[in-house]
Protein backbone atom coordinates (compact mmCIF):
# COMPACT_ATOMS: atom_id res chain seq x y z
CA UNK A 1 0.00 0.00 0.00
CA UNK A 2 1.10 3.23 -0.87
CA UNK A 3 1.13 5.48 2.14
CA UNK A 4 -0.90 9.41 1.32
CA UNK A 5 0.20 12.15 3.23
CA UNK A 6 -2.56 14.30 4.50
CA UNK A 7 -2.61 17.86 3.70
CA UNK A 8 -2.73 20.79 5.34
CA UNK A 9 -5.47 23.08 4.54
CA UNK A 10 -5.60 26.02 6.70
CA UNK A 11 -3.38 28.81 5.10
CA UNK A 12 -2.31 31.49 7.73
CA UNK A 13 -1.85 34.95 6.10
CA UNK A 14 1.34 36.56 5.52
CA UNK A 15 3.04 39.05 7.43
CA UNK A 16 1.64 42.36 6.82
CA UNK A 17 2.79 44.42 9.53
CA UNK A 18 5.21 46.57 7.59
CA UNK A 19 2.20 47.54 5.54
CA UNK A 20 0.77 49.06 8.39
CA UNK A 21 2.77 52.02 8.98
CA UNK A 22 1.77 53.34 5.63
CA UNK A 23 -1.26 54.18 4.65
CA UNK A 24 -0.60 53.98 0.76
CA UNK A 25 -0.44 50.66 1.35
CA UNK A 26 -3.91 49.58 2.37
CA UNK A 27 -4.97 49.11 -1.37
CA UNK A 28 -1.63 46.23 -1.61
CA UNK A 29 -2.83 44.44 1.45
CA UNK A 30 -6.39 44.35 0.34
CA UNK A 31 -5.33 42.51 -2.59
CA UNK A 32 -2.98 40.25 -1.19
CA UNK A 33 -5.72 39.33 1.15
CA UNK A 34 -8.35 38.69 -1.00
CA UNK A 35 -5.83 36.10 -3.13
CA UNK A 36 -5.19 34.41 0.39
CA UNK A 37 -8.28 33.56 0.80
CA UNK A 38 -9.00 33.17 -3.07
CA UNK A 39 -6.21 30.78 -3.08
CA UNK A 40 -6.83 29.03 0.39
CA UNK A 41 -10.48 28.05 -0.83
CA UNK A 42 -8.93 26.84 -4.17
CA UNK A 43 -6.50 24.44 -2.20
CA UNK A 44 -9.51 23.02 0.06
CA UNK A 45 -10.94 22.06 -3.51
CA UNK A 46 -8.16 20.37 -4.25
CA UNK A 47 -7.58 18.47 -1.24
CA UNK A 48 -11.65 17.70 -0.75
CA UNK A 49 -12.87 16.98 -4.13
CA UNK A 50 -12.28 13.44 -4.47
CA UNK A 51 -13.59 12.89 -0.99
CA UNK A 52 -16.58 15.07 -0.07
CA UNK A 53 -18.53 15.94 -3.23
CA UNK A 54 -20.93 18.24 -1.09
CA UNK A 55 -18.36 20.54 1.16
CA UNK A 56 -16.84 20.84 -2.47
CA UNK A 57 -20.02 22.46 -3.46
CA UNK A 58 -19.83 24.94 -0.79
CA UNK A 59 -16.39 25.60 -1.39
CA UNK A 60 -16.88 26.50 -4.90
CA UNK A 61 -19.74 28.98 -3.84
CA UNK A 62 -17.60 30.62 -1.96
CA UNK A 63 -14.90 30.90 -4.62
CA UNK A 64 -18.16 32.38 -6.96
CA UNK A 65 -18.41 34.99 -4.17
CA UNK A 66 -15.22 36.05 -3.40
CA UNK A 67 -14.90 36.76 -7.48
CA UNK A 68 -17.50 39.49 -7.56
CA UNK A 69 -15.44 42.17 -5.57
CA UNK A 70 -12.69 41.63 -8.33
CA UNK A 71 -11.70 44.00 -11.04
CA UNK A 72 -13.14 42.92 -14.41
CA UNK A 73 -10.10 40.97 -15.92
CA UNK A 74 -9.56 39.05 -12.68
CA UNK A 75 -13.30 38.38 -12.53
CA UNK A 76 -12.70 36.63 -15.74
CA UNK A 77 -9.75 34.54 -15.03
CA UNK A 78 -10.91 33.21 -11.56
CA UNK A 79 -14.62 32.18 -13.87
CA UNK A 80 -12.49 30.10 -16.07
CA UNK A 81 -10.08 28.93 -12.73
CA UNK A 82 -13.54 27.67 -11.31
CA UNK A 83 -15.14 25.90 -13.87
CA UNK A 84 -12.16 24.04 -14.00
CA UNK A 85 -12.36 23.34 -10.37
CA UNK A 86 -16.09 22.20 -11.39
CA UNK A 87 -15.03 20.00 -13.82
CA UNK A 88 -12.62 18.10 -11.52
CA UNK A 89 -15.53 17.95 -8.65
CA UNK A 90 -17.83 16.21 -11.33
CA UNK A 91 -14.89 13.66 -11.88
CA UNK A 92 -14.29 15.08 -15.24
CA UNK A 93 -10.35 14.95 -14.53
CA UNK A 94 -9.62 15.20 -18.55
CA UNK A 95 -11.76 17.94 -19.18
CA UNK A 96 -10.11 20.17 -16.29
CA UNK A 97 -6.93 19.22 -17.24
CA UNK A 98 -7.45 20.22 -20.50
CA UNK A 99 -9.76 23.79 -19.13
CA UNK A 100 -6.36 24.76 -17.24
CA UNK A 101 -3.85 24.20 -20.07
CA UNK A 102 -6.54 26.65 -22.51
CA UNK A 103 -6.02 29.25 -19.57
CA UNK A 104 -2.20 29.61 -19.63
CA UNK A 105 -2.22 29.61 -23.38
CA UNK A 106 -4.95 31.86 -23.62
CA UNK A 107 -4.85 35.96 -24.12
CA UNK A 108 -5.65 36.70 -20.41
CA UNK A 109 -3.51 38.82 -18.65
CA UNK A 110 -2.39 36.03 -15.96
CA UNK A 111 -1.25 37.70 -12.66
CA UNK A 112 1.25 35.66 -10.44
CA UNK A 113 -1.65 34.39 -8.13
CA UNK A 114 -3.58 33.06 -11.08
CA UNK A 115 -0.40 31.19 -12.56
CA UNK A 116 0.13 29.83 -8.90
CA UNK A 117 -3.32 28.58 -8.95
CA UNK A 118 -2.99 27.11 -12.35
CA UNK A 119 0.28 25.49 -11.28
CA UNK A 120 -0.95 24.44 -7.92
CA UNK A 121 -4.05 22.71 -9.96
CA UNK A 122 -2.05 20.81 -12.53
CA UNK A 123 0.25 19.42 -10.68
CA UNK A 124 -2.32 17.94 -8.26
CA UNK A 125 -4.11 16.13 -11.12
CA UNK A 126 -0.89 15.18 -12.79
CA UNK A 127 0.18 13.64 -9.41
CA UNK A 128 -2.97 11.78 -8.87
CA UNK A 129 -2.74 10.77 -12.61
CA UNK A 130 1.15 9.21 -11.71
CA UNK A 131 2.76 11.66 -13.93
CA UNK A 132 5.40 12.35 -11.78
CA UNK A 133 7.73 13.84 -14.10
CA UNK A 134 5.07 16.20 -15.22
CA UNK A 135 3.87 16.95 -12.06
CA UNK A 136 6.81 17.91 -10.41
CA UNK A 137 7.43 20.47 -13.19
CA UNK A 138 4.33 22.39 -12.31
CA UNK A 139 4.35 21.73 -8.24
CA UNK A 140 8.21 23.66 -8.74
CA UNK A 141 6.94 26.36 -10.25
CA UNK A 142 3.70 27.43 -8.15
CA UNK A 143 6.65 26.86 -5.03
CA UNK A 144 9.01 29.26 -6.91
CA UNK A 145 5.97 32.19 -6.88
CA UNK A 146 4.68 31.31 -3.31
CA UNK A 147 8.54 31.98 -2.25
CA UNK A 148 8.80 34.71 -4.29
CA UNK A 149 5.57 36.47 -2.85
CA UNK A 150 5.86 35.33 1.08
CA UNK A 151 2.52 33.32 0.86
CA UNK A 152 2.33 30.18 2.96
CA UNK A 153 3.14 26.83 0.79
CA UNK A 154 2.11 23.69 3.36
CA UNK A 155 0.33 22.22 0.54
CA UNK A 156 2.75 22.31 -2.34
CA UNK A 157 5.10 21.05 0.15
CA UNK A 158 3.44 18.28 1.26
CA UNK A 159 2.22 17.09 -2.51
CA UNK A 160 6.13 17.42 -3.33
CA UNK A 161 7.01 15.17 -0.34
CA UNK A 162 4.01 12.85 -1.62
CA UNK A 163 5.83 12.87 -4.74
CA UNK A 164 9.07 12.20 -3.57
CA UNK A 165 8.14 9.19 -1.71
CA UNK A 166 6.24 7.63 -4.29
CA UNK A 167 9.01 7.53 -6.58
CA UNK A 168 11.54 6.45 -3.29
CA UNK A 169 13.68 9.59 -3.96
CA UNK A 170 13.69 9.77 -0.30
CA UNK A 171 17.04 11.68 -0.05
CA UNK A 172 15.36 14.50 -2.56
CA UNK A 173 12.05 14.46 0.14
CA UNK A 174 14.68 15.32 2.60
CA UNK A 175 16.37 17.98 1.01
CA UNK A 176 13.37 19.39 -0.54
CA UNK A 177 11.84 19.64 4.04
CA UNK A 178 14.89 20.60 4.95
CA UNK A 179 14.93 23.87 2.69
CA UNK A 180 11.27 24.39 3.60
CA UNK A 181 12.36 24.05 7.62
CA UNK A 182 14.15 27.41 6.45
CA UNK A 183 11.41 29.51 5.03
CA UNK A 184 9.06 31.49 7.13
CA UNK A 185 6.44 31.45 5.04
CA UNK A 186 6.17 27.58 5.72
CA UNK A 187 3.82 25.75 8.38
CA UNK A 188 6.23 24.42 10.51
CA UNK A 189 3.89 21.35 11.90
CA UNK A 190 3.76 20.18 8.23
CA UNK A 191 7.72 20.30 6.93
CA UNK A 192 8.47 18.19 10.93
CA UNK A 193 5.96 15.51 9.62
CA UNK A 194 6.78 15.06 6.46
CA UNK A 195 10.86 14.79 7.13
CA UNK A 196 9.56 12.20 10.31
CA UNK A 197 7.87 10.40 7.28
CA UNK A 198 10.79 10.53 5.26
CA UNK A 199 13.77 9.81 8.07
CA UNK A 200 11.67 6.85 8.57
CA UNK A 201 11.07 5.63 5.23
CA UNK A 202 15.03 6.21 5.20
CA UNK A 203 15.52 4.17 8.03
CA UNK A 204 16.87 6.63 10.05
CA UNK A 205 14.49 6.37 13.38
CA UNK A 206 16.38 8.70 15.90
CA UNK A 207 15.71 11.91 13.25
CA UNK A 208 12.60 10.64 12.59
CA UNK A 209 11.50 10.35 15.91
CA UNK A 210 12.96 13.95 16.91
CA UNK A 211 11.02 15.13 13.98
CA UNK A 212 7.46 13.82 15.13
CA UNK A 213 8.24 15.32 18.95
CA UNK A 214 9.07 18.42 17.44
CA UNK A 215 5.20 18.25 15.81
CA UNK A 216 3.71 16.83 18.69
CA UNK A 217 5.45 19.41 20.64
CA UNK A 218 3.87 22.62 18.73
CA UNK A 219 0.20 20.77 18.57
CA UNK A 220 0.25 20.88 22.25
CA UNK A 221 1.36 24.77 22.09
CA UNK A 222 -2.08 25.14 19.71
CA UNK A 223 0.80 26.27 17.01
CA UNK A 224 -0.02 23.69 14.61
CA UNK A 225 -2.63 23.48 12.10
CA UNK A 226 -2.69 19.63 11.73
CA UNK A 227 -4.32 17.63 14.14
CA UNK A 228 -3.19 15.48 16.99
CA UNK A 229 -3.46 11.90 14.92
CA UNK A 230 -0.47 12.28 12.32
CA UNK A 231 1.83 13.22 15.71
CA UNK A 232 0.21 10.10 17.09
CA UNK A 233 0.84 7.68 14.39
CA UNK A 234 4.20 8.90 13.64
CA UNK A 235 5.68 8.78 16.39
CA UNK A 236 3.83 4.96 16.99
CA UNK A 237 5.32 3.51 13.80
CA UNK A 238 9.06 5.11 14.91
CA UNK A 239 8.53 3.11 17.88
CA UNK A 240 7.28 -0.30 15.88
CA UNK A 241 10.19 0.21 13.57
CA UNK A 242 12.90 0.87 16.71
CA UNK A 243 10.74 -2.67 18.02
CA UNK A 244 9.64 -0.93 21.36
CA UNK A 245 5.77 -2.66 20.76
CA UNK A 246 4.59 -1.05 23.95
CA UNK A 247 5.59 2.55 23.33
CA UNK A 248 3.55 1.96 20.14
CA UNK A 249 0.81 0.35 21.25
CA UNK A 250 0.17 3.49 23.78
CA UNK A 251 0.38 5.94 20.95
CA UNK A 252 -1.38 3.76 18.22
CA UNK A 253 -4.14 3.61 20.75
CA UNK A 254 -3.90 7.72 21.48
CA UNK A 255 -4.91 7.62 17.34
CA UNK A 256 -8.43 6.04 17.71
CA UNK A 257 -9.40 8.49 21.00
CA UNK A 258 -11.11 10.70 19.01
CA UNK A 259 -12.80 10.32 15.67
CA UNK A 260 -15.34 13.22 15.48
CA UNK A 261 -15.25 15.83 12.47
CA UNK A 262 -12.70 13.20 11.13
CA UNK A 263 -12.26 13.78 7.13
CA UNK A 264 -9.14 11.62 6.61
CA UNK A 265 -9.31 8.25 8.22
CA UNK A 266 -5.71 7.25 6.70
CA UNK A 267 -4.52 7.50 10.30
CA UNK A 268 -7.59 5.58 12.23
CA UNK A 269 -7.33 2.80 9.69
CA UNK A 270 -3.93 2.62 9.83
CA UNK A 271 -3.20 1.99 14.10
CA UNK A 272 -6.53 -0.10 14.16
CA UNK A 273 -4.07 -2.53 11.44
CA UNK A 274 -0.79 -1.84 13.31
CA UNK A 275 -2.44 -2.74 16.66
CA UNK A 276 -4.17 -5.98 15.39
CA UNK A 277 -1.01 -6.86 14.01
CA UNK A 278 0.86 -6.26 17.01
CA UNK A 279 -1.73 -8.50 19.28
CA UNK A 280 -1.70 -11.26 16.78
CA UNK A 281 1.82 -11.48 17.11
CA UNK A 282 1.45 -11.67 20.57
CA UNK A 283 -1.62 -14.23 19.94
CA UNK A 284 -4.26 -12.67 21.52
CA UNK A 285 -6.86 -12.73 19.05
CA UNK A 286 -9.70 -11.57 20.95
CA UNK A 287 -7.94 -8.02 20.98
CA UNK A 288 -7.71 -9.10 17.33
CA UNK A 289 -11.02 -9.48 16.62
CA UNK A 290 -12.23 -6.05 18.01
CA UNK A 291 -9.67 -4.31 16.26
CA UNK A 292 -10.31 -6.43 13.06
CA UNK A 293 -13.97 -5.17 13.21
CA UNK A 294 -13.01 -0.92 12.96
CA UNK A 295 -11.01 -1.78 9.77
CA UNK A 296 -14.23 -0.97 7.66
CA UNK A 297 -15.85 1.41 9.83
CA UNK A 298 -14.39 4.68 7.43
CA UNK A 299 -17.24 5.50 4.91
CA UNK A 300 -15.12 5.94 2.24
CA UNK A 301 -12.41 3.06 1.46
CA UNK A 302 -11.15 2.95 -1.75
CA UNK A 303 -10.30 -0.87 -3.43
CA UNK A 304 -6.62 -0.64 -2.73
CA UNK A 305 -6.94 -0.50 0.89
CA UNK A 306 -10.29 -2.90 1.22
CA UNK A 307 -7.98 -5.58 -0.65
CA UNK A 308 -5.35 -4.90 1.89
CA UNK A 309 -7.69 -5.18 4.53
CA UNK A 310 -9.35 -8.68 3.49
CA UNK A 311 -6.05 -9.74 2.64
CA UNK A 312 -5.03 -9.11 5.91
CA UNK A 313 -7.88 -10.62 7.98
CA UNK A 314 -7.82 -14.13 5.41
CA UNK A 315 -3.93 -14.48 6.78
CA UNK A 316 -5.31 -13.92 10.32
CA UNK A 317 -8.22 -16.53 10.00
CA UNK A 318 -5.92 -19.07 7.87
CA UNK A 319 -2.95 -18.81 10.71
CA UNK A 320 -6.10 -19.66 13.14
CA UNK A 321 -7.39 -22.43 11.49
CA UNK A 322 -11.01 -20.69 10.54
CA UNK A 323 -11.06 -21.98 6.64
CA UNK A 324 -14.53 -20.32 5.92
CA UNK A 325 -13.43 -17.01 7.14
CA UNK A 326 -10.80 -17.49 5.51
CA UNK A 327 -12.12 -18.53 2.12
CA UNK A 328 -14.85 -15.64 2.41
CA UNK A 329 -12.51 -12.86 2.90
CA UNK A 330 -9.61 -14.15 0.51
CA UNK A 331 -13.00 -13.82 -1.93
CA UNK A 332 -13.43 -10.11 -1.02
CA UNK A 333 -10.25 -9.24 -1.34
CA UNK A 334 -10.35 -10.55 -4.47
CA UNK A 335 -12.99 -9.08 -5.81
CA UNK A 336 -11.43 -5.81 -4.36
CA UNK A 337 -8.54 -6.35 -6.07
CA UNK A 338 -10.39 -7.07 -9.42
CA UNK A 339 -12.50 -3.63 -9.05
CA UNK A 340 -8.76 -2.43 -8.35
CA UNK A 341 -7.60 -3.30 -11.72
CA UNK A 342 -10.75 -2.14 -13.62
CA UNK A 343 -10.51 1.34 -11.79
CA UNK A 344 -6.66 1.15 -12.55
CA UNK A 345 -7.58 0.48 -16.31
CA UNK A 346 -9.76 2.80 -16.38
CA UNK A 347 -7.63 5.44 -14.83
CA UNK A 348 -5.01 4.11 -17.48
CA UNK A 349 -7.07 5.01 -20.05
CA UNK A 350 -8.32 8.06 -18.63
CA UNK A 351 -4.47 9.37 -18.24
CA UNK A 352 -3.91 7.79 -21.79
CA UNK A 353 -7.17 10.06 -22.98
CA UNK A 354 -5.55 13.13 -21.17
CA UNK A 355 -2.18 12.77 -22.80
CA UNK A 356 -3.63 12.32 -26.21
CA UNK A 357 -5.98 15.29 -25.80
CA UNK A 358 -3.18 17.38 -23.50
CA UNK A 359 -0.86 16.94 -26.99
CA UNK A 360 -4.14 17.98 -29.44
CA UNK A 361 -4.48 20.57 -26.93
CA UNK A 362 -1.08 21.96 -26.48
CA UNK A 363 -0.34 21.54 -30.62
CA UNK A 364 -3.50 23.78 -31.33
CA UNK A 365 -2.44 26.21 -28.72
CA UNK A 366 1.15 25.90 -30.15
CA UNK A 367 -0.38 26.39 -33.35
CA UNK A 368 -2.31 29.41 -32.21
CA UNK A 369 0.36 31.06 -30.65
CA UNK A 370 2.76 30.33 -33.83
CA UNK A 371 -0.08 32.49 -35.88
CA UNK A 372 0.46 34.51 -33.69
CA UNK A 373 3.51 35.17 -32.94
CA UNK A 374 4.11 35.27 -37.06
CA UNK A 375 1.12 38.19 -37.15
CA UNK A 376 3.25 39.88 -34.27
CA UNK A 377 6.37 39.66 -36.36
CA UNK A 378 4.97 40.80 -39.95
CA UNK A 379 3.52 43.58 -37.73
CA UNK A 380 7.49 44.08 -36.13
CA UNK A 381 8.81 43.63 -39.54
CA UNK A 382 6.22 46.54 -40.60
CA UNK A 383 6.80 48.79 -37.60
CA UNK A 384 10.92 48.07 -38.43
CA UNK A 385 10.25 49.13 -42.23
CA UNK A 386 8.30 52.05 -41.82
CA UNK A 387 11.19 53.01 -38.66
CA UNK A 388 13.83 52.57 -41.49
CA UNK A 389 11.80 54.71 -43.82
CA UNK A 390 11.31 57.49 -40.88
CA UNK A 391 14.70 57.17 -39.86
CA UNK A 392 15.60 57.84 -43.43
CA UNK A 393 13.85 60.40 -44.38
CA UNK A 394 14.44 62.38 -41.28
CA UNK A 395 18.21 61.86 -41.89
CA UNK A 396 17.48 63.27 -45.08
CA UNK A 397 15.73 66.43 -43.83
CA UNK A 398 18.64 66.65 -41.61
CA UNK A 399 21.17 66.77 -44.18
CA UNK A 400 19.37 69.12 -46.59
CA UNK A 401 18.92 71.36 -43.56
CA UNK A 402 22.50 70.55 -42.86
CA UNK A 403 23.78 71.28 -46.17
CA UNK A 404 21.56 74.73 -46.47
CA UNK A 405 22.71 75.88 -43.23
CA UNK A 406 26.34 75.40 -44.23
CA UNK A 407 25.54 77.40 -47.31
CA UNK A 408 23.63 79.54 -45.62
CA UNK A 409 26.62 80.39 -43.25
CA UNK A 410 29.53 80.03 -46.12
CA UNK A 411 27.12 82.93 -47.74
CA UNK A 412 26.61 84.75 -44.72
CA UNK A 413 30.92 84.51 -43.99
CA UNK A 414 31.25 85.82 -47.83
CA UNK A 415 28.78 88.68 -47.56
CA UNK A 416 30.43 89.90 -44.15
CA UNK A 417 33.96 89.86 -45.59
CA UNK A 418 33.04 91.65 -48.57
CA UNK A 419 30.86 94.47 -45.94
CA UNK A 420 34.35 94.05 -44.14
CA UNK A 421 36.06 95.25 -47.33
CA UNK A 422 33.51 97.74 -47.99
CA UNK A 423 34.05 99.20 -45.12
CA UNK A 424 37.72 99.20 -44.97
CA UNK A 425 37.20 100.81 -48.66
CA UNK A 426 34.98 103.33 -47.24
CA UNK A 427 37.36 104.15 -43.56
CA UNK A 428 40.33 104.30 -46.32
CA UNK A 429 38.59 106.81 -49.00
CA UNK A 430 37.17 108.80 -45.35
CA UNK A 431 40.75 108.84 -44.00
CA UNK A 432 42.39 110.44 -47.35
CA UNK A 433 39.38 112.80 -47.61
CA UNK A 434 39.58 113.97 -44.58
CA UNK A 435 43.61 114.54 -44.95
CA UNK A 436 42.64 116.32 -48.12
CA UNK A 437 40.26 118.25 -46.41
CA UNK A 438 42.87 118.85 -43.41
CA UNK A 439 45.58 119.82 -46.10
CA UNK A 440 43.11 122.21 -47.96
CA UNK A 441 41.97 123.66 -44.62
CA UNK A 442 45.37 124.75 -43.75
CA UNK A 443 45.76 126.10 -47.35
CA UNK A 444 42.41 127.61 -47.37
CA UNK A 445 43.46 130.13 -43.70
CA UNK A 446 46.84 130.88 -45.36
CA UNK A 447 44.60 132.15 -48.43
CA UNK A 448 42.46 133.86 -46.21
CA UNK A 449 45.13 135.92 -44.47
CA UNK A 450 46.53 136.67 -47.88
CA UNK A 451 42.58 137.95 -49.14
CA UNK A 452 42.63 139.74 -46.28
CA UNK A 453 45.90 141.32 -46.75
CA UNK A 454 45.05 141.76 -50.01
CA UNK A 455 42.00 143.82 -49.92
CA UNK A 456 43.55 146.30 -47.09
CA UNK A 457 46.44 146.35 -49.56
CA UNK A 458 43.54 147.78 -51.77
CA UNK A 459 42.53 149.92 -49.92
CA UNK A 460 45.76 151.56 -48.65
CA UNK A 461 46.69 151.94 -52.30
CA UNK A 462 43.70 154.41 -53.30
CA UNK A 463 44.49 156.72 -50.60
CA UNK A 464 47.90 156.42 -51.84
CA UNK A 465 47.11 157.28 -55.43
CA UNK A 466 44.24 160.14 -54.08
CA UNK A 467 48.17 161.45 -52.79
CA UNK A 468 49.96 161.15 -55.60
CA UNK A 469 48.49 164.31 -57.51
CA UNK A 470 50.85 166.73 -55.41
CA UNK A 471 53.82 165.28 -55.95
CA UNK A 472 56.46 165.74 -58.95
CA UNK A 473 56.50 163.38 -62.24
CA UNK A 474 59.73 161.83 -60.66
CA UNK A 475 58.45 160.69 -57.47
CA UNK A 476 54.87 159.95 -59.25
CA UNK A 477 56.96 157.40 -61.27
CA UNK A 478 58.66 155.93 -58.58
CA UNK A 479 56.06 154.90 -56.58
CA UNK A 480 54.15 153.62 -59.33
CA UNK A 481 57.27 151.48 -60.28
CA UNK A 482 56.58 150.07 -56.23
CA UNK A 483 52.92 149.72 -56.84
CA UNK A 484 53.70 147.52 -60.05
CA UNK A 485 55.34 145.45 -57.82
CA UNK A 486 52.80 145.07 -55.05
CA UNK A 487 50.14 144.58 -57.30
CA UNK A 488 52.15 141.45 -58.65
CA UNK A 489 52.28 140.00 -55.29
CA UNK A 490 48.32 140.08 -55.24
CA UNK A 491 48.00 138.69 -58.87
CA UNK A 492 50.40 135.54 -57.50
CA UNK A 493 47.57 135.30 -54.33
CA UNK A 494 44.56 135.59 -56.81
CA UNK A 495 46.39 133.02 -58.70
CA UNK A 496 46.59 130.29 -55.62
CA UNK A 497 42.67 131.70 -54.59
CA UNK A 498 41.72 130.42 -58.03
CA UNK A 499 43.90 127.00 -57.42
CA UNK A 500 41.79 126.58 -54.32
CA UNK A 501 38.78 127.09 -55.76
CA UNK A 502 39.40 123.92 -58.28
CA UNK A 503 40.76 121.86 -55.44
CA UNK A 504 37.71 122.27 -53.63
CA UNK A 505 35.38 121.01 -56.24
CA UNK A 506 37.44 118.00 -56.97
CA UNK A 507 37.64 116.66 -53.33
CA UNK A 508 33.78 117.74 -52.98
CA UNK A 509 32.70 116.55 -56.41
CA UNK A 510 31.42 112.47 -55.15
CA UNK A 511 29.20 115.29 -52.48
CA UNK A 512 27.96 117.34 -54.69
CA UNK A 513 26.58 114.39 -57.16
CA UNK A 514 25.07 113.37 -54.10
CA UNK A 515 23.05 116.77 -52.98
CA UNK A 516 22.35 117.41 -56.62
CA UNK A 517 20.87 113.56 -56.98
CA UNK A 518 18.42 114.44 -53.66
CA UNK A 519 17.65 118.33 -53.99
CA UNK A 520 17.75 118.95 -58.12
CA UNK A 521 17.37 122.58 -56.64
CA UNK A 522 20.83 123.09 -55.43
CA UNK A 523 22.58 125.11 -57.75
CA UNK A 524 26.59 125.59 -58.26
CA UNK A 525 26.88 129.02 -56.00
CA UNK A 526 24.70 126.75 -53.42
CA UNK A 527 26.94 123.66 -53.50
CA UNK A 528 30.42 125.46 -53.10
CA UNK A 529 28.38 127.47 -50.28
CA UNK A 530 27.60 124.14 -48.78
CA UNK A 531 31.39 122.60 -49.43
CA UNK A 532 32.99 125.67 -47.11
CA UNK A 533 30.74 125.18 -44.60
CA UNK A 534 31.94 121.79 -44.72
CA UNK A 535 35.61 123.05 -44.16
CA UNK A 536 33.98 125.11 -40.68
CA UNK A 537 34.32 128.48 -42.21
CA UNK A 538 32.15 131.18 -40.75
CA UNK A 539 29.81 133.23 -42.68
CA UNK A 540 32.58 136.17 -42.64
CA UNK A 541 35.31 133.99 -44.11
CA UNK A 542 32.81 132.64 -46.73
CA UNK A 543 32.19 135.98 -47.85
CA UNK A 544 35.82 137.49 -47.96
CA UNK A 545 36.08 134.16 -50.19
CA UNK A 546 33.27 134.77 -51.98
CA UNK A 547 33.87 138.54 -52.13
CA UNK A 548 30.23 139.17 -50.69
CA UNK A 549 28.96 140.40 -47.94
CA UNK A 550 28.35 138.38 -44.49
CA UNK A 551 24.84 139.50 -45.21
CA UNK A 552 24.67 137.82 -48.31
CA UNK A 553 26.11 134.18 -47.07
CA UNK A 554 23.75 134.63 -44.16
CA UNK A 555 20.93 134.67 -46.99
CA UNK A 556 22.55 132.13 -49.00
CA UNK A 557 22.47 129.39 -46.31
CA UNK A 558 18.62 130.59 -45.76
CA UNK A 559 17.59 129.24 -49.31
CA UNK A 560 19.31 126.01 -49.02
CA UNK A 561 17.86 125.68 -46.07
CA UNK A 562 15.08 125.74 -47.35
CA UNK A 563 15.96 123.88 -50.51
CA UNK A 564 16.58 121.13 -47.98
CA UNK A 565 13.56 121.00 -45.96
CA UNK A 566 15.41 121.91 -42.83
CA UNK A 567 14.47 123.84 -40.24
CA UNK A 568 15.55 127.20 -39.22
CA UNK A 569 17.75 125.58 -36.01
CA UNK A 570 18.96 122.42 -37.71
CA UNK A 571 22.65 123.14 -38.90
CA UNK A 572 23.87 122.08 -43.08
CA UNK A 573 26.61 120.98 -41.51
CA UNK A 574 25.58 118.26 -39.17
CA UNK A 575 22.99 117.29 -41.70
CA UNK A 576 25.27 116.55 -44.58
CA UNK A 577 27.97 114.15 -42.16
CA UNK A 578 24.77 112.37 -40.74
CA UNK A 579 23.04 111.61 -44.43
CA UNK A 580 26.05 111.69 -46.87
CA UNK A 581 29.46 111.34 -45.06
CA UNK A 582 28.82 109.02 -42.48
CA UNK A 583 29.50 104.93 -42.55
Amino acid sequence: MIETIKPNINLIFPRLAFTIMLLSNSYCFSQKTDFEKISRIHFQVLSNYQYDAERTEKLLDSLNRVKKGLTAEREQVLEKIIYSLELLNQKEVDSSFISCYAIFYSDLDLTHDDSLMLHQQLGHILLNSGEYVESKKHLLKALKIIRRHGYKNEGITSWLTTLYMNTRQYESAIHHLKKSETDSTTDKSVVYSNLGLMYLRNNNTASAMRYYRKTLRLALKGQSTDDFMYSYLGIANTYKQMGMEDSSLFYYKKCLLDTSGMTNWYPYIYANYNITEIYMNRQLYDSCNYYMKRFFLCPCLDFETKAWLYEFKADYYKKIGQSDDYLHNLKLASSSKDSLISELKRETNQISQISIQRLGLVEELLQAKSEKQEAIEQRSSLYRILFILSAFLLGLTIYFFAVRHKKNKELLIANEKLNDAKLNKLKLEEEKLLLEMKSKNIDLTQLITHITLNRQFIEDQKDKLNELQGLSADDIQFELQKYIREFNAIESVNLKLSSLQSRIDEVNSQLFLKLKEKFPDLTNNDLQICALHMLNLSSKEIAIIRNVTPKSIQVSRYRIKKKMGLTKDEDIVSYINKEFLSL
